[in-house]
């Protein structure tokens, strides 16, 4: 692909995420409204296709499961009426369940923008790469509960007697590119809803805190023809140049018995 619009790649040194953006997409030039608007079949065969073409695809990306929602929109006025328009549309991909437990929080994630030429003009990618260090066991469902009576957990919203709980699933959360994380924790996800209806969404420690001492100390190293950052942004540059190479994820998928949880860095 070469960069005659003027197209930029940033890369995140310690993680490799990246960002590709055109002119179109910095400059801020694109249409006000999407007229041009394509299937979801349609924009999620061309992100697929780019990603594969230039070798932007991590290993561990799951193709087959996008979601094709508007990913910037606009509010106005008209005759006396608020109304929105969609100005950009995203696909969003993630990265495959690691042994039947999902990733929450930002990311692993890769987002693909369309403008109204329903043409590609960025995608950013949210992305860590990850391995097993260790299988601790999960804590139990009285665990749990003392954790919630004790309050030891994050929430949006307010998870008290009131609340009615729809899920508790077991993930592993993704900080912000940009934070420093070392492991991804296992953690409970409680969702339910207020007395209001307002969702709610508490996250809690899967593990017992002392487990984290036991954890091996994280590396950023890559299994595959890109073994460094460095080689990994170099490699990403030739994109511009129309040339080939590979990026390999160090995230293994296997299963887990008895769901014991996985410290990851």
């Amino acid at each position: 692909m070469k960069a005659t619009n003027g197209a930029k790649l940033e890369i995140d040194k310690v993680t490799g995420s990246f960002q590709y953006a055109t002119e179109i997409f910095t400059e801020m030039v694109y249409e006000d409204k999407l007229t041009n608007v394509l299937s979801e079949k349609e924009y999620i065969r061309k992100s697929v296709d780019f990603l594969q073409k230039y070798n932007m695809c991590f290993e561990s990306l799951d193709l087959t499961n996008a979601k094709v929602q508007p990913l910037m929109t606009i509010e106005t006025v008209e005759n006396g009426k608020e109304v929105e328009y969609v100005r950009l549309m995203g696909v969003y991909l993630y990265r495959k369940p690691l042994s039947g437990i999902k990733f929450d929080g930002v990311g692993p994630r890769v987002t693909v923008a369309f403008d109204n030429s329903g043409e590609i003009v960025s995608i950013h990618s949210a992305w860590r790469e990850v391995k097993e260090v260790k299988t601790i066991p999960l804590i139990d469902n009285k665990g749990l509960l003392q954790l919630i009576e004790r309050e030891q957990y994050s929430c949006s919203g307010f998870l008290n007697s009131d609340a009615k709980l729809t899920a508790i699933d077991v993930i592993y959360y993704m900080d912000p590119i940009g934070i420093e994380q070392k492991y991804a924790i296992p953690m409970y996800k409680i969702t339910g809803t207020d007395a209001d209806d307002n969702l709610i969404q508490a996250y809690a420690y899967a593990i017992e805190e002392s487990s984290f001492k036991i954890i091996a100390p994280p590396t950023h190293d890559s299994k595959g023809g890109i073994n460094t950052i460095d080689e990994k942004e170099k490699y990403l540059q030739e994109i511009m140049k129309e040339n080939d190479g590979g990026v390999s994820s160090d995230g293994k998928d296997e299963n887990i018995e008895d769901r014991a949880a996985r410290g990851l860095n």
